[in-house]
């Protein structure tokens, strides 16, 4: 019985180290999808739903579906001018961690702007390390 035992120490070291360097690995590839650090904005995601007024009347309302944490980058931006108003269009990147249930039809609220989702992309090769959200915030303002 000591042979065997002695045969198999070795192999079952293999064994673990092998499977410590393929965590290591899987630690290092979420670790440049997601960086905790990187996630230092609170963002708030809302969902279209369909309310009464007063009048009975429906209307669109919103409801919340979750605050996360995110990091928030601007990809550009474009200033139009029609009939009078400009219009800012100003294009975003929200990257969170993983979260089931996304869609474009949500919206974002960060630092008291609501962002239209446009869309919504998985970090990383498909294992669910996080989403990225695009979308813009529309500004009109009278006047030129």
């Amino acid at each position: 019985m000591e042979g065997l035992s002695a045969r198999l120490v070795p192999w079952a070291l293999l064994l673990i180290g092998l499977a410590l360097v393929g965590v290591h690995w899987r630690l290092d590839q979420m670790e440049v999808a997601m960086k905790a650090g990187q996630l230092d904005r609170r963002i708030l995601i809302q969902r279209r739903v369909p309310v009464r007024n007063e009048y009975g009347e429906e209307i669109e309302g919103w409801v919340d579906v979750a605050t996360v944490w995110a990091r928030f980058e601007r990809v550009n931006g474009a200033d139009e001018f029609r009939a009078e108003q400009r219009s800012s269009k100003q294009q975003v990147r929200f990257t969170i961690r993983y979260r089931p249930g996304l869609d474009p039809t949500m919206t974002v609220i960060y630092d008291g702007e609501r962002y239209q989702i446009e869309d919504v992309g998985e970090v990383g090769e498909g294992r669910r390390d996080g989403l990225v959200l695009t979308g813009h915030a529309r500004e009109v303002k009278s006047g030129g």
